[in-house]
């Protein structure tokens, strides 16, 4: 559902992915592969990622809706601390170990894995070739609602880069023109960014080698896709880091919007969006903001 709102000095429009999926937003269709894997198979799934991280309570959601055995071996430096998410884990996974370190949740994992290899493990982020097929649905539904997709100006959040790299792939395998993005850099900088391009792109398409050679050789850097990358303002920096100033901004932004503010991705989006029209940015351009749920 594309829902046009007032903001700052001007209206954009919002594709809603929670209208029709409710808080895990897109979440639910990067997990649409797994969850068909999942039941033909009669195979648990085992989750690994960060305690407080939507990838982790929207998955293991999903796993408990459709009474799928999951998991969890999250990681988190205070492991006593409980967010919204963390205690929604609590409630949908089948087992939930948490790790001072990632890299001990890791160990963990494989261990159990080891014992159990016929179990189906799902990477951080869920940042795997079956959620980006499972994320095509996204542009072909956003495609059918707004016909001039390819002349849009989109406001997408960059985490894991999974939902980028789909748009990317729905264009190649289309043969559709790019659209312009503006590309919110939630977590890393710019340069941690552009130094993982082509590990992403590798890791993603490991088994479309034409896929991936074509998007390497039109695309050898992030620089090369004509996107607009936004490396976000020190205040506004980080994974799971949230200060004073942020968090009362998106407080008062909360009130302004009819969707819930995730604090890591839709917070930050609005953040800097508002403060870009303040400055006068943006003013001449029809942005179709991508709302991806969270909590």
């Amino acid at each position: 559902m594309i829902q046009k709102i007032p903001f700052a000095s001007q209206t954009i429009s919002v594709w809603r992915e929670d209208v029709q999926f409710g808080w895990v937003g897109s979440k639910a269709r990067k997990f649409e592969n797994w969850r068909q894997l999942a039941l033909e198979t009669n195979q648990p799934i085992f989750l690994f990622g960060s305690l407080h991280s939507n990838f982790l309570a929207s998955f293991s959601n999903l796993c408990s809706k459709y009474k799928i055995s999951n998991f969890v071996f999250a990681h988190s430096s205070d492991p006593a601390f409980q967010s919204l998410k963390s205690l929604s884990l609590q409630q949908t996974a089948t087992e939930l170990s948490i790790f001072p370190s990632s890299k001990l949740a890791k160990i963990a994992l494989d261990s159990r894995w080891e014992k159990e290899p016929k179990s189906i493990s799902i990477p951080q982020y869920g940042f795997h070739s079956r959620s980006l097929e499972g994320m095509q649905s996204l542009w072909v539904d956003l495609e059918k609602a707004n016909p001039q997709l390819e002349s849009t100006t989109l406001l997408l959040e960059i985490g894991s880069g999974l939902t980028f790299f789909s748009l990317l792939n729905f264009c190649i395998q289309r043969s559709k023109r790019f659209p312009k993005v503006i590309a919110i850099l939630v977590g890393e900088s710019l340069s941690e960014w552009e130094s993982n391009w082509t590990k992403r792109i590798q890791s993603l398409f490991f088994n479309q080698a034409p896929v991936m050679e074509s998007i390497l050789e039109k695309y050898p850097t992030c620089s090369e896709t004509g996107v607009d990358w936004i490396d976000l303002p020190k205040w506004l920096k980080g994974f799971g880091t949230f200060n004073k100033e942020y968090k009362q901004t998106a407080e008062i932004l909360q009130t302004k919007v009819p969707f819930h503010l995730d604090l890591q991705y839709s917070g930050k989006t609005l953040a800097w969006l508002e403060q870009e029209c303040k400055a006068g940015k943006r003013e001449t351009e029809e942005l179709l903001y991508i709302y991806q749920g969270g909590l």
